[in-house]
């Protein structure tokens, strides 16, 4: 029997551990919200306007973690789009405002001369009124505290996503502490452009919005995501209304511009 007397080589040093990224963008997270101070308020410039962000939920919301990530909302579809739609002194309704990153944008950059900003959401509407506020907004920019929707009324709350508060849907069909308004209420003399973002609700939306849209005649904004059955019978409610599909938005098929004629 051979028996070795060498000694067996001393294993070498441990290969490192691979890096986990999953905590690296964690600690990079949390050193953003650190540096924002106590507020927390992400300061940047865009389109030469020095914009102050109001992102208390930076940590939690996929929207405004997006935006700290980001360091601004130079990736925003709005920031390319709207001034091309809005011009220096326009009236422009948004439906479904969040937490007013389209209402800066109107407001500053493409210097509408009027906004009225609807949002339901208590958690967004303080956020937006913080944020119009901040950014000498106030006498541009009418918020109301609502949703749109086909007649006047009220509903209750059919979904609520803390780490994405855009996402919250409203049940229309059921009474609640949310108001409801039309767009023909408010008796507008003039809007120039409608930004609906208010996903499943958009038909509800322009079936109350049927007056202003004949009389008026703004330009549509409509954002519905991948929701295609509210996404159809929106567009199919504004052909009926005389108006046309004139492009597409990030080349999203479901976030388009209508035109009349």
């Amino acid at each position: 029997m051979d028996v070795s007397t060498a000694e067996e080589p001393a294993p070498g040093p441990a290969a490192p551990a691979p890096p986990d990224h999953e905590l690296l963008a964690r600690i990079e997270t949390l050193l953003r919200i650190q540096a924002l101070g106590p507020e927390p308020v992400l300061d940047f410039a865009v389109a030469d306007c020095r914009i102050r962000l109001h992102l208390p939920f930076c940590a939690t919301d996929v929207t405004q973690a997006a935006i700290l990530k980001a360091g601004g909302i130079g990736g925003f579809a709005g920031l390319r789009e709207l001034p091309v739609l809005v011009k220096p002194g326009a009236t422009v309704v948004e439906v479904g405002s969040g937490i007013g990153v389209h209402t800066l944008i109107l407001g500053m950059i493409c210097r509408a001369g009027r906004v009225h900003a609807f949002e339901p959401g208590e958690v967004s509407f303080g956020i937006l009124e913080r944020n119009v506020t901040r950014n000498g907004l106030a006498r541009s920019v009418t918020l109301h505290r609502a949703a749109l929707g086909p007649a006047e009324g009220s509903a209750a709350c059919g979904a609520f996503y803390p780490n994405d508060l855009g996402r919250m849907r409203l049940d229309l069909a059921t009474p609640g502490p949310y108001r409801v308004t039309t767009l023909d209420a408010q008796k507008l003399e003039a809007v120039d452009l409608l930004r609906v973002d208010a996903g499943l609700a958009a038909p509800e939306v322009l079936a109350g919005a049927e007056e202003t849209l004949r009389r008026c005649r703004p330009v549509v904004w409509l954002e519905v995501g991948q929701r295609a059955p509210a996404f159809a019978a929106a567009a199919g409610r504004l052909r009926q209304l005389g108006y046309r599909r004139t492009r597409a938005l990030r080349g999203a098929a479901a976030e388009l511009v209508f035109a009349p004629g």
